[in-house]
């Protein structure tokens, strides 16, 4: 084995050297499927001991993750992650969590007819108002996808006696 330097000098930095624990964040790249959002991302450890030059560590706000595709994901998940880093002589990994849910939207549906059923054949019913607008709140594609049927909006009457009539008065 036969070692040559080209160079008749050689340059070394001395610095300071410090530890310090930097925060972690997640890479995230992609959508979720359509109709889900993220609703959280949590990392463990949340934080990472460094260690080195202070100089370098002085400039560290945070290392990342690699990359974690969410594309097209409809539920939760965790992954071991590998920190990036320029140096292939650097590795830590970190456990990630990503809380897929299902996007909640509202939906306002006008001028419905109200239906009573169940009404006891002595009695006459009626409603006041006949009609009326209402607002569905849940998640969004079961929303998108809900038609009215003609009788959505019902009374059941079914338990009502002539005797509660009368106590009414």
């Amino acid at each position: 084995l036969e070692v040559t330097v080209d160079k008749s000098f050689l340059e070394i930095v001395i610095a300071q050297k410090d530890r310090r624990q930097i925060p972690v964040e997640a890479e995230i790249q992609g959508t979720p499927a359509s109709g889900y959002e993220i609703a959280d991302i949590s990392i463990v450890p949340s934080t990472i001991g460094v260690s080195g030059a202070k100089s370098i560590l002085d400039a560290m706000v945070e290392v990342s993750t690699d990359a974690i595709s969410v594309d097209e994901k409809r539920t939760s998940f965790s992954q071991k992650v590998p920190i990036y880093h320029e140096s292939d002589l650097v590795s830590y990994n970190v456990t990630v969590t990503v809380t897929i849910q299902p996007i909640t939207a509202s939906r306002r549906f006008v001028d419905h007819t109200v239906y009573l059923y169940g009404v006891n054949p002595l009695l006459k019913a009626s409603c006041e108002p006949e009609r009326i607008t209402f607002t569905v709140t849940g998640n969004q594609n079961q929303l998108e996808a809900f038609v009215p049927e003609l009788h959505t909006v019902r009374i059941n009457c079914s338990a009502l006696t002539l005797s509660d009539l009368t106590k009414a008065d």
